[in-house]
């Protein structure tokens, strides 16, 4: 399920597309069964049309053996030093984020909690952001350097600054660091559950004047 506000972030493009172009939903449905889904791939003839509902659904199976990641049962992955940080926009289209809460609740309760599962596992939304970048939300985050930080110098992630830039994600991804002038405004991000509120006083475009409140 998208989220209420993600109306606007690419609603259009996703499921109506243009005179010219197929939605991209369709696009990412449609090539996803003709390259990745079925076992021999069924190639760049096959069309939705194709899709036997009484029958395709067992041979999905064997593709989702390898692809599936919604096994909540991380221990091996924690005993052997793991560190996992996810990021989510909430304005994901093709990608709707409750899916990743879900997974995430449900890894707590596996893990044994919250204290247990944020040694090594943390999760990321990331208000107004489109699919992996993008939107009008503070979308430019350094998570490299953070992981890094966790797994070699094991400083966990609890705070990390998000950018929105004036023109916008480049074609070619973030640089870090962020050129200052390239800034529009910034947001703290902090793990789920966690979110940032605004002080109330001070420019509502820095970071600095946000705060950590628990739901």
């Amino acid at each position: 399920m998208v989220q209420p506000g993600s109306e606007l972030s690419g609603w259009g493009n996703w499921f109506l597309g243009t005179a010219k172009e197929r939605p991209w939903g369709e696009v990412f449905s449609t090539d996803g069964f003709r390259y990745m889904n079925f076992m021999p791939d069924p190639g760049p003839d096959w069309q939705l049309k194709d899709l036997d509902f009484d029958r395709d659904y067992k041979r999905l199976g064997l593709m989702e053996s390898i692809y599936a990641s919604n096994n909540p049962d991380l221990r091996k992955f924690k005993a052997a030093g793991g560190k996992l940080l996810v990021y989510q926009g909430m304005n994901d289209v093709p990608i709707p984020p409750q899916n990743i809460i879900d997974y995430y609740e449900t890894a707590e309760k596996t893990m044994g909690g919250r204290k247990e599962t944020q040694d090594f596992f943390r999760l990321f939304l990331i208000p107004g952001m489109n699919h992996c970048s993008g939107g009008d939300g503070a979308y430019a985050i350094d998570y490299l350097s953070h992981l890094e930080a966790w797994v070699e110098q094991n400083k966990a992630p609890n705070k990390m600054i998000a950018a929105n830039l004036k023109d916008g994600p480049a074609d070619t991804g973030d640089k870090f660091p962020l050129d200052l002038d390239s800034i529009k405004f910034t947001r703290p991000v902090f793990p789920y559950p966690v979110r940032a509120k605004y002080t109330g006083s001070g420019d509502a475009n820095d970071a600095s004047n946000f705060i950590p409140v628990e739901p």
